[in-house]
């Protein structure tokens, strides 16, 4: 970040160390405060803008593959079934494992 010496005017690119042209420290707490106050803008608008991007990538994703298969709520609860089955039986031969391998 660019910044102005506030003893001199030079500017330099850092915040924590001190001028080159005359060693004094960095510029102002307001300059630096309202570059800060800058930077989080547009941080934030960025942040907004990419949300909206990948909105509209995933809304036209979705009408480029209308044949995208989707589970019914039916084939979601079983599949949600089938893996904690899964996590039970791992869960007791891990257990098993750890009792007779002792």
């Amino acid at each position: 970040m660019i910044i102005h010496c506030e003893y001199c005017g030079t500017e330099y690119n850092s915040l924590k160390g001190t001028c080159p042209h005359c060693g004094g420290s960095p510029a102002g707490n307001k300059e630096i405060e309202d570059k800060k106050a800058l930077d989080a803008q547009i941080a934030e608008e960025e942040r907004k803008a990419n949300g909206e991007m990948l909105k509209r990538q995933v809304e036209e994703w979705d009408r480029e593959h209308p044949e995208r298969y989707r589970a019914t709520p039916k084939q979601a609860s079983i599949i949600k079934l089938v893996a904690l089955c899964i996590v039970i039986v791992l869960i007791v031969v891990g257990i098993y494992i750890g009792i007779f391998l002792k």
